[in-house]
């Protein structure tokens, strides 16, 4: 259901984001717009509930794998801070006797529970700080306990208000509703989550001080270093992207999306050849034939999916960039696609590129522009 109720979506946001950049006057420049943000309000209403559903099916397993605890806390951070930024909030990362250690845990999964509720502490928080800490309460020889805190100076939370907290599809109270939008599944969703980890999200708050969400979470510790991905490291060297013409393969069923993702790549690389596949076979076939620098690969295509594809390509060639284009945005999705031989996961629509010229590209897009424009591709 994730993928039939995104894929029209995608082309709904992808769509409206490159009519914007035409020529259009200005009542309708801000129909399009409104257009557009209606349709982001949607899919992450669609993407709550599509979460919320699956947990609550019992469809959801945890999946252990080496995690840095700090990497990941630094990680969450760094994602969220602009957002803090632009309200000229103070965001603390506050790390006590935790190391560099790796623990066996579900690395996407605690990034969830920790992205909601400091998304959360931000939404509520009108000025002054907001802190992430992370403390080790307890250790033996095979696993540690630690304390999970996220804590703001914001609006604070009512006894009144705090009965409806963790009950899906429930705000504070209508008023919060109004001012700061939501569903009130991130929370549900955190909690359920933390359940699943042998723990449980508690509260402190005080109206008008600010909150305090805790919770405290048991590992297994491991030995070793934590690996980025799984895929192939991609050694890129300097390249003259004048010079060189290249190809990019896109693999896609849907022609709405096919169309959009051809958009967005030609304002991207406008100096390269774009191939085409309708299925993950014809995939295979048009890299055999055609030796692509570049590939865009969807997940859910007919005849063979992208991961039969990427699999078959991959046993012929481990060097060759591919990312995955999906419309499903379930969590853990990407880790999938990174140890299916992918170098990185996109979810569609790639609305926001098309916007920027070359030299503005974000990193990982310049890093993916550099793999297709250039000829030497080298393993580290």
């Amino acid at each position: 259901m994730s993928h039939e109720i995104r894929t029209p979506l995608n082309g709904i946001l992808g769509f409206t984001d490159i009519l914007s950049q035409t020529n259009l006057s200005n009542e309708q420049q801000q129909h399009v717009q409104t257009v557009h943000s209606s349709a982001q309000l949607l899919l992450r209403i669609i993407n709550d509930i599509l979460d919320f559903s699956k947990i609550e099916a019992g469809k959801l397993d945890l999946e252990l794998v080496p995690t840095n605890l700090s990497l990941l806390c630094k990680q969450v951070v760094d994602i969220l801070k602009p957002a803090a930024l632009a309200k000229n909030l103070v965001f603390d990362l506050d790390l006590q006797n935790v190391g560099n250690e790796t623990v066996n845990a579900d690395g996407v999964r605690l990034k969830q529970i920790l992205a909601n509720l400091l998304s959360n502490a931000i939404k509520f928080t009108l000025e002054g700080r907001v802190t992430l800490s992370v403390s080790k309460t307890f250790e033996e020889n095979n696993s540690a306990t630690y304390k999970i805190e996220i804590k703001d100076t914001g609006i604070g939370i009512s006894d009144e208000q705090a009965a409806k907290l963790f009950k899906a599809f429930s705000q504070a109270d209508v008023s919060t509703s109004r001012k700061f939008g939501g569903t009130g599944l991130g929370l549900v969703i955190s909690n359920m989550l933390a359940m699943k980890m042998g723990s449980q999200i508690e509260f402190k708050s005080e109206v008008g001080q600010g909150s305090l969400f805790y919770f405290e979470v048991k590992f297994e510790k491991i030995e070793g270093e934590v690996m980025d991905s799984f895929a192939p490291k991609i050694d890129l060297e300097v390249f003259d992207n004048q010079t060189i013409n290249s190809k990019i393969l896109v693999a896609e069923d849907v022609p709405v999306n096919m169309k959009l993702i051809k958009i967005v790549l030609t304002k991207m690389f406008p100096n390269v050849q774009l191939l085409e596949a309708v299925n993950g076979q014809m995939a295979v076939e048009m890299y055999q034939n055609h030796h692509p620098d570049l590939i865009f690969m969807d997940l859910q295509m007919s005849i063979l999916d992208g991961y039969g594809a990427t699999s078959e390509i991959r046993s012929m060639d481990l060097q060759i960039p591919i990312v995955a284009l999906t419309a499903d945005a379930i969590e853990g999705e990407r880790e999938k696609c990174l140890n299916a031989g992918m170098n990185e996961y996109l979810t569609k629509p790639l609305e926001t590129v098309a916007k920027l010229d070359p030299p503005h590209f974000p990193p990982f897009f310049g890093r993916f522009q550099a793999m297709a424009l250039s000829q030497h591709h080298s393993i580290s």
